[in-house]
């Protein structure tokens, strides 16, 4: 039997574009499970504590940048503080994670 010399309707380059997309999301979900744990638990009490995901309250959630904060140090102690490996697999130049570290830091230092 000859093999099929109709076109791919779909086409190959179609076909590798949409592996590399589910590639992409697979590595977004590994980083979104890993900063799970590092969201600090709701407080004993409220709804979320208790398993009745009714509402939330303003207390039970944390800011982007404070989520960004947990998973710039997770990805730092996971590569033993190698900024450069770090930048490499936040997907940003180590000039902006230099940036991002200053401007924490200088978040944490200041009085609220």
């Amino acid at each position: 039997m000859q093999p099929d010399s109709r076109p791919d309707p779909v086409g190959t380059e179609l076909r590798t574009d949409i592996a590399q997309l589910i590639g992409m999301v697979a590595a977004i979900m590994e980083r979104l499970d890993a900063l799970l744990p590092l969201i600090p638990p709701p407080p004993k009490g409220s709804v979320a504590q208790e398993g009745r995901m009714v509402r939330f309250e303003l207390h039970d959630f944390v800011t982007l940048e404070q989520l960004e904060g947990a998973y710039i140090a997770h990805v730092l102690k996971s590569l033993e503080q190698n900024k450069s490996q770090a930048a490499t697999v936040l997907g940003i130049d180590p000039s902006t994670l230099y940036r991002k570290l200053t401007r924490l830091e200088d978040r944490n230092r200041a009085p609220e």
